[in-house]
């Protein structure tokens, strides 16, 4: 019998990232706006959409804003810099036209 560490069927060794991570600055200024909003107590999109309707924010660069933080929560551990930068270019390209993103930060 092999060891269960050895099973196939499993994923290891694919951990969130610790410590301070570099991110794009469209991640760092979305991970801003979350931490305002779990204090007020509305999701991070509800923040951005108030702040798209408000008019102190464009909705393309909520959009922007919104897929980049999505994307840094979910980095793992030994992945470079550039590597998920080029996965968030890549996500952001994806859904550039998406109109589910474009509903979902649509003014309140």
């Amino acid at each position: 019998m092999r060891p269960i560490a050895d099973d196939p069927t499993t994923v290891a060794g694919i951990t969130r990232a610790e410590g301070p991570q570099s991110v794009s600055p469209a991640a760092a200024e979305a991970e801003a706006v979350a931490a305002t909003a779990s204090t007020s107590g509305v999701s991070p999109s509800e923040a951005l959409a108030a702040a798209v309707a408000a008019g102190t924010l464009e909705p393309a660069v909520a959009a922007e804003r919104l897929v980049a933080a999505t994307v840094a929560a979910q980095r793992p551990a030994r992945v470079s810099p550039e590597v998920w930068s080029a996965v968030e270019r890549e996500v952001s390209a994806l859904l550039a036209d998406d109109p589910a993103l474009a509903d979902l930060l649509a003014p309140i």
